[in-house]
């Protein structure tokens, strides 16, 4: 609760759900689901706890996505608090009635969470992270969330809702595990709860602002305005492939065999393979993904990665016929050295593993039609048009299931930093797929009675 005996200014809860998640004692809480439950309010004033903000000690950290954001949350903060604290400078910090102080930052880039490493925050605020794309940016900061003063216990409070760029991880992080329960990281020893919030039992919110979210597609209603977290799972792709159980290949579907590959340097970005064969209707099945995260150089990867190939389990060791590439590798690059040639990222892969790398199409907008095309069913006979393997493909359907539009270009895929497979899968299937696509279809239909067979 918040009471400033400066200002007489007093913030009671709107409703139990408020009240419960500043009553919980967890390490992390998170707040939110639906639009417009108060969940901002709630973290202004639980940065306010008076034990805190009347310590010398007391030192916090506010996080927004983006710094146009923050800006905003400042405005709104000044007006809770009155004149019991003092927000100002630049940068913009806090200054608490007791001596304590208030950080403002933002993730806005990759490197930003870096700001605040190594500092000490009895509480940390995260504003909104359905949009921090990566677990490992609110990882990194929230690793400052400690305390070395006995009578102030770190904690830290986020908010959100379903959607955007960051809305797998924080499913699974919170809403899969911990609604309105105490979830113990099996890692960490940590606790941490997620208190869901609801829209209507805000009375501070005028009846007009549910019936604009009533305006917008069902899918959003139903995360906005219900807070399903399942209904805007797939915004970009709303079908995926059909699963179904590993088997090994016979000898037709082997000479089939094919890779498609995004490569990411060490420094940069990550690599992502897949493994792909072709069923006698030519419906695609991918059979793995092979995910290399940062830390390696191109050559390294190479060996990891055909070392994976070659062993999997259910190929029989054989080489894969092509490996369609995103056309940037094939740019030759001078190597350090005495007598160095100009060498690509393609050269690199082909001279460890031998195989042959293709560069492919790389039309973005016509390829995620293509790819929306084969994760759907064919109209007429409502056969699946593609397949992947459970148990190997798990980066797979979670990196498509968080892909969002782009907000300036809605036929594009928002930039994030778990488009890899996206793009590879892109890159197989505009290649070696859409050319025949019309004649598979039109086999399928003449021939339903083999539909479910495989060979």
């Amino acid at each position: 609760m918040y009471n400033s005996s400066a200002t007489q200014k007093v913030w009671r809860p709107l409703n139990n759900d408020q009240a419960e998640a500043l009553r919980r004692s967890e390490f992390e809480i998170f707040t939110g689901g639906e639009r417009g439950g108060g969940k901002s309010e709630i973290g202004r004033a639980w940065l306010l706890e008076p034990e805190y903000i009347n310590h010398p000690m007391y030192r916090c950290l506010v996080i927004r996505k983006n710094s146009v954001d923050l800006d905003d949350w400042i405005f709104k903060m000044k007006s809770f608090c009155g004149d019991a604290v003092e927000i100002g400078g630049n940068p913009t910090t806090i200054k608490f009635p007791g001596g304590g102080r208030g950080t403002l930052g933002h993730l806005a880039n990759k490197d930003s969470w870096s700001h605040y490493v190594g500092h000490e925050y009895q509480k940390i605020l995260f504003e909104e992270i359905n949009l921090i794309p990566e677990e490992q940016r609110y990882l990194m900061v929230l690793g400052s969330c400690r305390s070395s003063v006995p009578e102030l216990k770190p904690q830290c409070m986020s908010s959100g809702n379903p959607g955007n760029v960051g809305h797998i991880w924080v499913k699974k992080r919170f809403v899969d595990c911990a609604r309105n329960k105490t979830y113990i990281d099996p890692k960490s020893g940590l606790s941490r709860i997620f208190i869901p919030l609801k829209l209507r039992k805000n009375t501070k919110l005028p009846h007009e602002y549910e019936q604009t979210l009533r305006l917008l597609p069902v899918a959003i209603q139903k995360a906005w305005l219900e807070g399903d977290w399942d209904a805007l799972a797939g915004q970009m792709f709303p079908l995926m492939p059909e699963q179904e159980d590993p088997r090994e290949l016979t000898e037709e579907e082997l000479m089939t065999f094919d890779l498609s590959f995004d490569f990411g340097s060490s420094d940069t970005g990550h690599s992502s393979v897949g493994g792909w064969y072709t069923d006698c209707l030519g419906r695609p099945h991918r059979m793995f993904t092979w995910y290399h995260r940062l830390g390696h150089t191109a050559g390294e990867q190479a060996l990891e990665l055909h070392d994976y190939v070659m062993s999997f389990p259910f190929t029989k060791g054989r080489r894969p016929r092509m490996v369609y590439s995103d056309p940037a590798i094939f740019a030759k690059r001078r190597e350090i050295g005495i007598n160095a040639t100009p060498k690509s990222v393609a050269d690199i892969f082909a001279d460890t593993t031998l195989w042959e790398f293709v560069p492919a199409p790389n039309d973005r907008r016509n390829g995620w039609r293509v790819v929306n095309n084969y994760f759907g069913r064919d109209p007429l006979t409502t056969m699946a048009n593609s397949f992947a393997w459970t148990g190997y493909n798990n980066t797979f359907y979670d990196h498509f299931s968080m892909q969002v539009r782009d907000d300036d270009d809605p036929d594009d895929i928002a930039d994030n930093n778990y488009d890899h497979v996206c793009d590879e899968t892109r890159y197989y299937l505009v290649s070696h797929l859409s050319i025949g696509a019309v004649k598979s279809q039109k086999r399928r239909r003449i021939e339903p009675q083999t539909a479910g067979v495989l060979f």
